[in-house]
């Protein structure tokens, strides 16, 4: 038997501060597309002073380079560093998305009254990334959690 909440506190603590943000943040909209939800977070991360940007820029201006080699130069020295938080922070985000994945799906359980999994449980947790991506909306690890985990059929 796994313990649910030692397994949330493993994803949790192998995860970025940018994706914690993001689980607290963002999965309440659960009809919502994840990617389209990782896209919100990274904008929402984006400084919006110029001094800040600046800040940033002087601790990161090799991602200013790479955004512009994969972006192309906005023509705005403050745009293109605006540009390199989203992609950076966009980045983190799908860096760690199975593991934001089975995060969520852990606390779905754990506030569906399951505290510990069997083997199969934990098999099929595990499987669950191969069919839940970004491209995923949140309802979706539900949906799976319920079918696969808690065998109630896609109820809720």
């Amino acid at each position: 038997m796994t313990n649910l909440n030692e397994l949330l506190n493993e994803f949790k603590e192998s995860i970025n501060d940018t994706s914690k943000d993001f689980i607290f943040d963002y999965s309440a909209n659960s009809s919502a597309y994840i990617c389209d939800a990782i896209s919100e977070c990274a904008d929402s991360k984006v400084d919006i002073y110029y001094s800040d940007r600046a800040k940033w820029f002087g601790e990161h201006w090799d991602l200013v380079n790479d955004a512009n080699d994969e972006l192309g130069s906005t023509g705005d020295v403050m745009q293109d560093i605006a540009q390199a938080q989203f992609l950076c922070y966009s980045n983190e985000l799908y860096s760690d998305i199975e593991n934001i994945i089975l995060a969520l799906a852990c606390e779905y359980l754990i506030n569906n009254g399951l505290e510990e999994l069997s083997e199969e449980q934990h098999t099929n947790l595990n499987l669950m990334t191969y069919e839940i991506d970004s491209n995923s909306n949140f309802d979706d690890i539900a949906d799976y959690c319920n079918e696969n985990i808690l065998h109630k059929g896609g109820e809720e």
